[in-house]
């Protein structure tokens, strides 16, 4: 991209984010940090703070910082994404969510991890309905949450819960 469009052009900054989420998807790997750290800047500079790609950057880079075990700097980041994606797209995005979901995976307080969990479930449902993908997946958040908090019977009810949904989603699609 970069050779047929040149550096700057809005093709090469979705390619280089594109390599950002690679780098992410690595986990700790020599020059990941850096490399994420500076492609955010460059989309920063060329598309605006606000771009879709530019926050898909920033929020490869909060997965970076994960690996690295900086949650606090990784929940500062998604933080940073959901609320400009909630003020563009609205709180019932699916990206807006995603970027809510991926938030809730680095905050210290299991409470507040739950949550969001319940609150993303909820607004998947209204938004996209019972048969919706990540709706489905939602409740094994919600058992997870109740499994850090201590209560394995309810967490273990909401990933039964997500079995069955599942199930039966897949048993309507083959008929």
């Amino acid at each position: 991209m970069k050779a047929v469009y040149g550096e700057e052009h809005r093709y090469a900054m979705e390619a280089l984010e594109y390599l950002t989420d690679d780098y992410a998807m690595m986990g700790v790997h020599e020059g990941s940090l850096e490399f994420c750290e500076n492609a955010y800047q460059k989309c920063r500079t060329l598309l605006g703070e606000d771009d879709p790609i530019t926050l898909e950057t920033l929020l490869d880079l909060a997965l970076v910082y994960g690996d690295l075990k900086d949650t606090e700097k990784a929940a500062e980041l998604c933080r940073e994404v959901y609320e400009k994606r909630k003020a563009l797209l609205g709180e019932n995005d699916r990206d807006t969510l995603n970027a809510l979901s991926l938030l809730s995976d680095y905050l210290e307080s299991d409470e507040e991890t739950l949550k969001i969990n319940e609150k993303i479930y909820e607004m998947r449902k209204a938004s996209f309905g019972e048969e919706d993908g990540q709706t489905l997946y939602s409740p094994n958040y919600l058992g997870d949450s109740y499994n850090y908090l201590g209560d394995n019977k309810k967490a273990k009810e909401y990933h039964q819960t997500a079995y069955e949904k599942k199930e039966d989603n897949s048993r309507r699609r083959r008929s």
